[in-house]
């Protein structure tokens, strides 16, 4: 990897970091950044489930940008959907984490 990339990589991680925060106050308080994943077990949806639905809204709406010849409706751009998808992907490592679940193969 190139200094360039490297550069490149922290600039995303930061934005992630800090996108990460911003929503994880503004949706679930700073005590538990994962409280708006786990509201829903009351109904029967599980943290695992409600974020995997919104990785699947990203992937969805990743993948009808580049099949619709890249464009969205929603001025959001394909980077800022990648970085929430990875973000999102962090949440359910956070989750997996609570649960005491490690699939780590040792």
């Amino acid at each position: 990897m190139n200094k360039n990339q490297e550069e490149r990589i922290a600039g995303y991680l930061t934005i992630m970091s800090d996108t990460l925060y911003a929503k994880g106050n503004d949706y679930s308080g700073e005590e538990d950044t994962l409280a708006n994943f786990k509201e829903l077990t009351s109904v029967g949806v599980s943290p695992e489930l409600h974020i995997f639905t919104r990785i699947t809204d990203k992937f969805c709406r990743i993948r009808n940008y580049f099949s619709k010849g890249g464009s969205y409706q929603v001025k959001e751009s394909v980077k800022d959907s990648l970085l929430d998808l990875a973000n999102y992907c962090l949440l359910f490592c956070l989750v997996i984490d609570e649960k005491g679940d490690n699939d780590e193969k040792s």
